[in-house]
């Protein structure tokens, strides 16, 4: 109940004790009804505005009415989110890249699965079973894409006896990704060998990082944890002593995925 009002009687009850009321005026009613007179309220003072952040520091001056009429949009019309851009790789190799074997079945193995998964896309390229570096670039033309993986030469070595001269697959190789013409590059090592091509195997990677390191290229190894220090498959890792198994391959997508991303002309698109 507000202080300076009578109590509301009903039949001459009081409902509640009250402070006894102000003389009323002159001019007020002698009789008064069931009804109470109210005395008019005081207009109550004005509470000091809320002081902007930092107001009583210094720190900040008060927001202009432009500021204020920009937040307010922002709220009612919020920009909508950025679209997240699509990286494009394309990949090219033999058949630890390829989905299909020599007899058209499709592998388990492609590393390009885990690859080419939230926001890398596949963007093609060449990749055929058995092909040497020199095949490979024959069929290699101009890709659309944002990056280019390449890793070719397994095939090149085969089972050690009689592998291509090592200059002649560095030769290949850069041109290999000359005709890709992306000039974002990615350069894989190649895979282990548990046949008399591990050693050779072994030398043909460290000259393709000495290529890449010449080319400014990435070079990325993503079997450096699926191969022995002799060159060989760790146990459990390969389905043929040349192959990866699809746990192989997917560990290797994972690493090249991330090279990828790391070089794509726009990576901070991609977390």
């Amino acid at each position: 109940m507000v202080a300076g009002l009578m109590a509301v009687t009903t039949g001459g009850s009081l409902l509640s004790p009250v402070a006894p009321a102000a003389p009323a005026p002159q001019s007020a009613p002698t009789n008064v009804p069931s009804q109470a007179v109210a005395q008019p309220f005081a207009a109550a003072p004005t509470p000091p505005a809320t002081p902007f952040p930092g107001a009583a520091s210094g720190a900040l001056s008060a927001p202009s009415p432009q500021a204020d009429r920009r937040a307010w949009q922002q709220q009612v019309s919020p920009e909508p989110k950025q679209r997240i851009k699509q990286v494009a790789m394309a990949a090219i190799g033999d058949s630890i890249t390829a989905f299909t074997d020599r007899n058209g079945a499709r592998t388990p193995w492609s590393w390009v699965r885990t690859a080419a998964v939230g926001g890398v896309t596949d963007a093609g390229g060449y990749r055929h079973w058995g092909d040497t570096s020199a095949q490979i670039l024959a069929h290699t033309g101009r890709v659309k894409a944002d990056v280019v993986v390449v890793m070719a030469g397994t095939n090149d070595i085969r089972d050690g006896s009689r592998p291509v001269p090592t200059a002649q697959t560095l030769a290949n190789v850069t041109a290999i990704f000359d005709r890709a013409g992306v000039k974002a590059r990615v350069l894989s090592a190649l895979a282990p060998k548990s046949d008399g091509g591990a050693a050779a195997t072994l030398k043909l990677n460290q000259a393709l990082r000495q290529l890449a390191a010449q080319k400014g290229w990435t070079f990325v190894d993503p079997w450096s944890s699926l191969r022995k220090a002799d060159g060989r498959w760790v146990a459990g890792a390969t389905v043929d002593g040349t192959h990866p198994t699809a746990r192989s391959g997917a560990i290797a997508g994972a690493a090249l995925r991330a090279a990828v991303v790391a070089v794509s002309p726009d990576r901070s698109i991609l977390r």
